[in-house]
């Protein structure tokens, strides 16, 4: 819950009655009241002045006179008390509120200015503090901060101005900073969090990647990195809370950062950077322009630094929010502060045609569908991809059933069309598919072989519990409909059994499962007798992050096949989810193309599964896991909207002109890649909503169903060779735009994680538009919900 918080301001002097100024004139300001809602005396230094503060929604912002200048301090209060506060009162400080860096002329590097405000002048609902820069080279700034109050944020609008220029200084920047008044000169005292960047702390962040080591002074991120652009710390000894970031503020370039120098001044650069600096204590704090260190992603510098140009009548202004709380735990503080933020965070509107959208999505699937002979016998399938600007193929019918790949899911989505639609040759493609699989996939073990190259051979990779696990929901749910259609599907029960009995019998104790395993059920070892070798160079086979990732397959098959054991596993697993993952703050594992690292689809996963366990046994504990997943899910998510400099490729001019990142998700830590995967979850969201009456699972849900279909060529809109066809992994963050593929590449994924929510709202529903039944009402829709379950009743009866 938010804490009443004081703002203090200790300072000399108010409105006219300011100091000379040697450094030059400066605008007078008219002499308006300050905020008087009430005059307390306070006792400070020995002697009695008088104070002033403004009560707003259970916030006290206090001010009170010093001899050296204006700090601030937020302090927590009892209701309305007025009283001086106490030392262990002081949650958070800004002992210098005026930070200006400087670059001199001709140097790779900055002078940092700090310095308290000179005076204030204001009104009933607005406190305006000024400070001054004076540089050693004689350059002179006037740095006016506003502060306002607004439901339980604080709003800071700062506005810096080049009052007198020296030709020696070339540029600077200001930032906005808040230290704890507790704990020491380290990180370790604290929890931290930056959408999409840096949750809790190091663990399980990937190696080289931003805040994947504690060893530098600060940690800052240039905002386009972030899914929301602001920084979060919490006490671990208290709770206390404090996060800072800016929301709405224009975001755009007229350089790319990827070739840009490390040190360089921009008038037109409007970018900055949330992050930590430690020392007294740790502090949160706002940079703009852009400060980015140590980590700087798709660079040779380990530093970004930018500035605005120091030149008469030059102003730079900009504005942050604050919040402080007190929070239980760093999920809830993660929680609390990303949804306020994200509430008062602007989103496009986009509203693509979803019956189009679902229709181009599957005629793409069929139009890539091919056959081919192999010494090994006939496979068929989607190839792994396809250029979107011509369409052509260069991998030939290389496969995953899982993944990347979802073969067996788009299988599926074939035979759902077909049927639906009469066309036979669809149920047939889609029937061909899930066939192969379930045929030549299975090992004795019940583990399956998830990658198949198009020579018609199996990869010898070790077989991670995420690819397998895909592929066998998407042949539960052919099996499914296969029944009711009367389709011939004993041997992809055969194979989907002997999975989910290798689930059962390989659980750990501990409720977990391995990242990967051999074709024998064991963990992957290199040193296996099956010949199989590491795909990448670390494999994490050991780790039991990916636990997750079966939990809602397992309670599907317990719906499907009212067997006990498979409810149990499922709950098993949830305990060790619940147990152990969930307190770290994060998931990590199952983006499994490289090193376990933090990712958002290990968080999607255990969304799918609490909320499949909370819809059978109705148990409030995974619905609080649940919610905790989602939010965390959400994090990663793009909310701010930009547009590129460099485009490099033919598919990257779009960008050039069309903001479209908003929507777009980032993918794990260690990079600044996005893409669509979000369009999976707007369903669970959905779910999410009817649970619990919150409108923020409603809001996330309908973003996620609809600005995801931006980067969808569904109109036409794009320019790509099919309508079903969008972009893989891009990058974005540097205004400089990367694709995957080079030229552009289109993965079966992207278009299953388009249609498989749809399926499954129209199936439960009756509609792919959230929008359409909203004011249906809760109950009715929950009924409706219900009777369709977690998907996985079987449909023949």
């Amino acid at each position: 819950m938010a804490a009443f918080i004081l703002v203090t301001l200790a300072g000399c002097s108010v409105g006219k009655n300011k100091e000379s100024f040697s450094s030059g004139d400066f605008k007078d300001h008219a002499d308006l009241p300050l905020p008087s809602e009430y005059v307390q005396a306070h006792a400070i230094g020995g002697e009695v002045r008088k104070g002033f503060g403004l009560i707003v929604e259970g916030n006290r912002y206090d001010l009170y006179r010093s001899s050296e200048g204006y700090s601030v301090r937020i302090v927590s209060v009892n209701g309305n008390s007025y009283d001086v506060p106490a030392e262990s009162d002081v949650l958070f400080l800004s002992d210098a509120p005026v930070i200006v860096r400087i670059k001199p002329v001709g140097a790779d590097e900055e002078k940092e200015y700090c310095a308290e405000y000179r005076y204030l002048y204001g009104s009933p609902s607005a406190l305006c503090a000024v400070g001054i820069i004076d540089t050693e080279n004689g350059s002179v700034i006037e740095v006016t901060d506003r502060y306002t109050v607004v439901g339980a944020f604080l709003k800071i609008e700062r506005k810096a101005t080049i009052v007198k220029a020296a030709a020696k200084d070339e540029g600077f920047s200001s930032v906005i900073s808040f230290r704890v008044n507790e704990g020491d000169d380290s990180y370790d005292c604290m929890e931290y969090f930056i959408p999409g960047v840096w949750y809790k702390d190091t663990s399980l962040n990937a190696p080289g990647g931003i805040a994947s080591g504690y060893r530098n002074k600060s940690i800052f991120v240039k905002e386009t990195r972030a899914g929301l652009p602001l920084v979060m710390e919490r006490s671990k000894e208290t709770g206390r809370t404090l996060a800072i970031g800016r929301l709405n503020g224009e975001i755009s370039s007229d350089v790319s950062d990827k070739i840009s120098p490390a040190f360089l001044t921009d008038e037109n650069y409007r970018v900055g950077s949330v992050g930590v600096t430690r020392g007294p204590t740790p502090a949160v704090g706002y940079a703009y322009p852009c400060s980015e260190h140590p980590w700087v992603y798709q660079s040779s510098y380990s530093v970004a630094q930018r500035y605005h140009p120091i030149r008469q009548g030059f102003s730079s202004s900009y504005g942050v929010t604050l919040y402080s709380a007190y929070t239980e735990n760093f999920n809830a503080a993660m929680q609390d502060v990303y949804v306020r933020f994200y509430e008062e965070q602007n989103k496009p509107v986009y509203t693509p045609d979803l019956d189009i959208v679902y229709d181009e999505v599957i005629k793409t699937f069929h139009s890539y569908y091919a056959e081919k002979d192999t010494v090994y016998g006939k496979i068929c399938g989607l190839p792994y991809g396809c250029f979107v600007t011509d369409g052509h193929v260069e991998s030939g019918l290389t496969m995953e059933m899982g993944f990347v790949g979802m073969e067996i899911s788009v299988a599926y989505q074939l035979i759902r069309y077909g049927a639906a639609t009469g066309e036979e040759e669809y149920i047939r493609e889609g029937k061909a598919m899930a066939d192969m699989w379930a045929e030549r996939s299975l090992t004795d073990s019940g583990v399956v072989k998830p990658y198949l190259f198009g020579d018609g051979n199996f990869s010898t990779m070790p077989c991670y519990l995420r690819r397998m696990n895909d592929g066998m929901e998407g042949l539960l749910d052919c099996i499914r409909i296969g029944e009711r259609l009367k389709l011939d599907v004993n041997e992809w029960k055969n194979t989907l059994s002997a999975y989910a009995e290798f689930l059962v019998t390989k659980q750990n104790t501990d409720g977990s499962w391995y990242r990967a395993y051999d074709y024998g059920g064991n963990m992957f070892d290199i040193d296996n007798t099956y010949g199989q070798k590491e795909d990448v160079a670390f494999v994490n086979a050991d780790s039991k992050t990916c636990t997750p990732v079966p939990v809602r397959f397992l309670v599907r098959m317990y719906e499907y096949t009212r067997e006990e054991k498979y409810l149990a596993s499922a709950k098993k697993a949830a305990d060790y989810v619940i147990g152990i993952l969930v307190p770290s703050g994060k998931y990590a594992g199952s983006v499994c193309d490289g090193i376990e690292r933090t990712d958002r689809e290990t968080g999607i996963y255990a969304l799918y599964g609490m909320n499949s366990l909370y819809e059978i046994t109705k148990d409030k504990a995974y619905l609080e896991a649940a919610e905790q997943a989602a939010v965390y899910t959400a994090t990663w998510t793009m909310l701010t909207d930009y547009k590129i400099v460099e485009p490099n490729v033919q598919v990257g001019e779009y960008f050039k002109t069309n903001a479209s990142v908003c929507g777009q998700s980032l993918i794990s830590t260690g990079h600044s890649g996005v893409d669509i995967f979000m369009a999976y979850i707007y369903y669970d969201f959905f779910k999410l909503y009817l649970y619990t009456g919150n409108e923020f699972y409603y809001d996330f849900a309908y973003l996620a169903q609809n600005l995801t279909k931006r980067n969808l060529n569904w109109d036409g809109h794009l320019n790509y060779s099919e309508k079903g066809l969008c972009l893989e992994a891009s990058y974005f963050a540097d205004f400089d735009f990367l694709t995957a593929g080079t030229t552009g590449v289109w993965l079966p994924w992207c278009g299953n994680a388009n249609v498989e929510p749809m399926a499954k709202m129209m199936d439960t529903f009756g509609t792919y538009d959230i929008s359409a039944i909203k004011e249906i009402g809760r109950e009715e829709l929950l009924a409706q919900l219900h009777y369709y379950g977690a998907g996985g009743a079987r449909e023949d009866v």
